[in-house]
């Protein structure tokens, strides 16, 4: 409770509890315990108790909407996240090192997009892995929505993308928008798009978006809608570093010729079982 009062209040460390013991007006805690000794204590904490905090905290928000008036049965979108959390000291449990070099966590979190909060999250080495994450989180997610929710939808992002995972939303009727990884087949995929299949997106500057019609890897159903947006960039848009992302969504080819001075494009690519006209779509 003292730690949660410490966040509420702006604090980012242990270290912030020391200004909360010594402020006496209005305390939710009437002793709230040294820095070291919370640090004592918090490895009595398992990832368990940490979900269920989280779910606690989803089924707060449920309880506020109602307050608020806001509709039950209104549809849902969730979405699948993967972030880098960074941390310090050699001796937290399971962070490893990213990429980046950065000693991190990957922390996974489901948000039920249209109220603006999480309702599900996890921790995973900030190696991570090449395989795709699985979507446990997503089971703990639908339970925190209220009785007779509306039709739920999953948006994530390319680190949850399989064929196990499409054919498990599927199964349990969940309509999804996933980001495809940038491989070779999606390199291949954008050259069948005729130069007149890419109408201008809405809203969004120098981006165009083409539909075509694609069958995962694995996948044993008919083929999904695939849409593919690209962004015009120029020379000074793209960082020379090996390692920028930037370099990695424009094809080799144009890359070479976007840094050059010449005209280059960025690609997403995203397959989905929804409805909808392609330019209003969000990836």
């Amino acid at each position: 409770m003292s730690l949660a009062e410490s966040i509420l209040a702006g604090g980012g460390h242990l270290a912030h509890l020391d200004p909360l013991r010594e402020d006496e007006a209005g305390r939710a805690v009437a002793e709230v315990p040294a820095p070291e000794t919370a640090g004592q204590l918090l490895p009595q904490f398992t990832q368990r108790h940490c979900q269920a905090v989280v779910a606690e905290l989803a089924g707060a928000g449920v309880e506020m909407d109602r307050l608020l008036g806001l509709s039950e049965q209104d549809p849902v979108t969730l979405d699948l996240d993967s972030t880098t959390t960074e941390v310090y000291g050699m001796q937290k449990e399971e962070a490893t090192y990213n990429y980046e070099g950065k000693l991190s966590f990957g922390s996974l979190l489901c948000t039920w997009a249209e109220r603006r909060r999480v309702v599900a999250a996890a921790l995973r080495p900030g190696s991570g892995s090449d395989k795709p994450v699985s979507p446990r989180l997503v089971p703990r997610a639908l339970r925190t929505l209220p009785p007779g929710h509306g039709e739920v939808r999953l948006r994530a992002d390319g680190g949850f993308y399989s064929a196990t995972v499409l054919t498990w939303c599927r199964r349990h009727r969940l309509r999804f928008c996933m980001v495809v990884p940038r491989d070779q087949l999606m390199w291949e995929a954008r050259r069948h798009f005729p130069p007149t299949a890419w109408p201008p997106c809405r809203e969004m500057e120098k981006a165009e978006v083409a539909e075509g019609r694609f069958s995962p890897t694995g996948w044993e159903h008919e083929p999904r809608r695939l849409l593919v947006r690209r962004v015009r960039v120029e020379a000074d848009q793209i960082s020379q570093s090996p390692k920028s992302r930037r370099r990695r969504t424009v094809p080799h080819g144009q890359l070479q010729l976007a840094l050059k001075g010449m005209v280059g494009h960025t690609y997403s690519f995203m397959v989905t079982d929804l409805e909808g006209d392609p330019v209003e779509m969000e990836f």
